[in-house]
């Protein structure tokens, strides 16, 4: 045998020994590295695997519910769910896409052949075909799935939440909306939206390379937690009641610039309704009214008829100028309508603001009940004569009257006794430098004159309502100071929040700001206004047997209009009752028949009032409370004569206070007009029939613009009742505005007629 050199023996092992370290040192690599990944690094590629495996989609939490003062729904949150498309699990699970497209399309009205384009990317999992889908798309879509063996992922729904507002228009620029995503923009919704928001939840699925599912023990779902409700301080049924008069004056006085109302409890600040004229549809708010939507037309009628004029025929290009412009105006209204004009326009307060003058001077004592003072329809301040609503002057005039007769005047010569300083002090003390901080997003700062800027003439025209620009929320609320005891307080439209367990997380209590009058200045207070309210005989916001007091305002837009073309506010404020007041209301109304009148406060504001208190005082427990004049003025029911003879007829109707006019020579009586029950005037005739002979007619007489005196003549020499409504009955200025019959119109005798009488009382108020 041949023997292997030394050399090459050594050379062998040396190469082993390589080898062998290299393979150790491969292995020492290799498990320094599994240590590593195994559990040093166990975490990090945990979560990596888990971030390739597991598939999450989130699961929405609901909204909370906002709920008015007694509980009933303003907005809630429903389950919808959203659509999804995946090409790719269509492909990876052999799907027919024919199949899957035929069934969104069917279902949900989805672009049939968009969806089959889509379907061609196998490499996109994630295409949303629709938002809100409803309960029933979503089980019918599931059916059709398991029907035709659909997998999970080709086409799958995930929950959603949409806001659904029960109420429609009823409070829209309160409660406010919410975006596509859900996040409050306007109103409660964006003020609360941080309390109203739910914690979203989520479901995880697992999955292998192909991202296909592996194992449905894996399926795990997380709930979400819904928001906390909220519920406010509003009450729907005061609401209904202020948003329905509202409407009723924008049509009847044709104004231009809306309307708003605030009821509000002077105690507290907690606002019990607040409307802006015309509502919108908070589940379709960017829907325009059919108003805007006329005016939009219309521009673009103009603009077309414009274009025709200038040019040949219509460009692609000019009609697209055509229409930037019109949906820019578009937007314009779309914001316009979503405002809440309450909190965010500011306005002249006129006379109101004639409230405040009188408080502050009364508090401090430079002017008393007996105080006198001279009108003599001008006076000149400074460089500038400025001149009472009543040209030919009010001669001289108490306290009460320089008020009740809204003498400007007088006013002037109040905040001159006050002067500047305390009068600068009292307008700051009283909130009208800075907003109320209600919890209401987009309230306006107001515009007035700074103490160091205010000279004579700026004074003078504070002191009646006509240089400083406020919310109309400032005034009611500065308004409420003077009858509530003295307290300022802040305004809010959100009682509480409570979460999903019951428990209360937010309480709004009274927050008060600071005392501006004294209890006996209040008191004086309401003293007067009561008294404004009865002037001479009462004004349109009188209602017999219940304590008013109140005051009216017409301002000018000075800087929207010079005085050819001038327009107005008209604005009331009242409260009730007198002596404890629990209810404060604020009525404006801008720009009432332009143009033209009546666009007095008193005649137009005034009424609107007047119409919520009677329908709302029942319902809040203010109940009347008649003198014995008041209570022999009032209407009676007529009895039920039905059977009885003309004698038992005569002396039925005699104890009542009515009288008798027989139709026919039956002995009995068959019918009357009016019929058992209904209300007729004391004196008023009740149309008796003995034979069944047809029904004697009357021609309705045309009263209105007539004297309370005037209109009862005509209307029972006509053969017919008159019912006297209005709170000016007992005005001798008052005059029929409204009758319940058309004028002329042939009705049954013995109906009763009602005749609503109002009093215009100038421009001061």
């Amino acid at each position: 045998m041949q023997q292997v050199p030394q050399s090459a023996g050594n050379a062998m092992k040396i190469k082993l020994s390589l080898v062998f370290l290299v393979f150790l040192a491969s292995a020492v690599y290799i498990g320094v590295k599994l240590y590593q990944t195994a559990v040093v690094n166990s975490e990090y590629y945990r979560a990596k695997a888990n971030g390739q495996q597991l598939y999450g989609s989130a699961i929405n939490a609901n909204r909370g519910t906002i709920y008015d003062r007694n509980g009933k729904t303003l907005a809630k949150s429903t389950t919808v769910w959203t659509a999804v498309l995946s090409p790719y699990d269509i492909a990876l699970n052999g799907d027919d896409a024919v199949a899957v497209c035929g069934m969104l399309s069917d279902v949900l009205g989805a672009d049939y052949d968009k969806l089959l384009k889509i379907c061609e990317n196998t490499d996109k999992r994630y295409e949303v075909v629709k938002k809100k889908v409803s309960k029933e798309q979503r089980d019918e879509i599931n059916r059709i799935k398991a029907e035709k063996g659909i997998s999970y992922y080709s086409a799958y729904l995930t929950e959603d939440s949409m806001r659904v507002y029960p109420g429609d228009d009823l409070a829209s620029n309160i409660v406010g909306f919410t975006d596509y995503d859900n996040v409050g923009i306007y109103g409660v919704e964006a003020t609360y939206d941080d309390y109203l928001q739910g914690r979203d939840g989520r479901r995880v699925t697992l999955r292998d390379g192909a991202g296909r599912v592996m194992d449905s023990e894996f399926d795990s779902r997380y709930d979400a937690v819904d928001g906390n409700d909220v519920y406010m301080t509003v009450d729907t049924v005061l609401q209904h009641y202020l948003e329905k008069n509202l409407e009723v004056i924008i049509s009847q006085h044709n104004v231009a610039n809306r309307a708003t109302g605030i009821m509000m409890n002077p105690n507290t600040g907690a606002i019990l309704a607040m409307a802006t004229t015309s509502g919108y549809d908070l589940n379709n708010p960017a829907v325009l009214s059919e108003k805007d939507q006329k005016t939009l037309e219309e521009m673009r009628l103009r603009m077309t008829d414009a274009a025709l004029l200038e040019h040949d025929a219509l460009t692609p290009e000019i009609t697209a100028e055509i229409e930037k412009e019109v949906d820019a105006a578009e937007a314009r209204l779309r914001e316009i309508q979503w405002r809440n004009k309450a909190i965010t326009e500011l306005y002249y307060p006129g006379s109101v603001f004639k409230t405040i003058t009188c408080a502050s001077a009364l508090e401090e004592k430079v002017v008393d009940f007996d105080s006198a003072f001279f009108c003599g329809g001008e006076v000149t301040v400074a460089d500038r004569d400025i001149s009472c609503w009543n040209s030919g002057g009010h001669g001289v005039v108490n306290l009460v009257e320089a008020i009740a007769k809204s003498c400007n005047p007088a006013f002037i010569d109040i905040s001159a006794r006050l002067g500047k300083e305390k009068f600068c002090d009292y307008f700051e003390a009283f909130g009208f430098t800075e907003k109320t901080g209600i919890d209401l997003p987009a309230e306006q700062s107001p515009l007035y004159t700074e103490r160091g800027k205010m000279g004579k003439v700026e004074l003078a025209m504070s002191s009646f309502g006509q240089n400083n620009k406020i919310t109309p929320l400032q005034m009611i609320t500065a308004y409420a100071a003077c009858i509530n005891g003295g307290y300022l307080v802040t305004p809010h439209v959100v009682d509480k929040i409570v979460d999903t367990d019951g428990n209360v997380v937010k309480s709004n209590d009274a927050q008060i700001k600071r005392q501006v009058l004294s209890g006996e200045t209040s008191a004086q207070m309401r003293e007067i206004l009561e008294e404004v309210v009865k002037f001479n005989g009462g004004n349109n916001a009188y209602m017999s047997g219940y304590r008013i007091g109140g005051k009216s305002g017409t301002s000018e837009k000075t800087d929207d209009y010079g005085k050819d073309e001038m327009r107005y506010v008209a604005s009331f404020c009242a409260f009730a009752p007198a002596d404890d007041p629990q209810v404060i209301m604020l009525v404006i109304v801008d720009e009432p028949n332009p143009g033209g009148v009546p666009y007095y406060g008193s005649t137009v504001a005034a009424p609107v009032v007047s119409a919520v208190f009677k329908e709302c005082f029942g319902y809040l427990e203010i109940y009347p409370q008649y003198t014995a004049e008041e209570q022999e003025a009032m209407d009676v029911a007529t009895p039920y004569l039905t059977g009885l003879s003309p004698i038992e007829v005569t002396t039925r109707l005699n104890t009542v206070g009515l009288n008798a006019d027989f139709v026919g020579d039956g002995g009995k009586t068959l019918r009357t007009v009016p019929a058992a029950g209904q209300p007729i005037a004391r004196g008023g005739t009740v149309l008796v029939y003995l034979e069944e002979l047809e029904n004697v007619k009357a021609v309705v007489p045309d009263v209105r613009g007539l004297t309370v005196s005037e209109a009862n003549r005509l209307i029972t020499d006509a053969g017919l009742n008159i019912r006297l409504s209005g709170g000016a009955v007992d005005n001798e200025n008052a005059k029929a505005y409204w009758q319940s019959a058309e004028p002329y119109a042939e009705i049954n005798a013995g109906t009763v007629i009602e005749v609503v009488f109002s009093v215009d009382e100038g421009f001061g108020g």
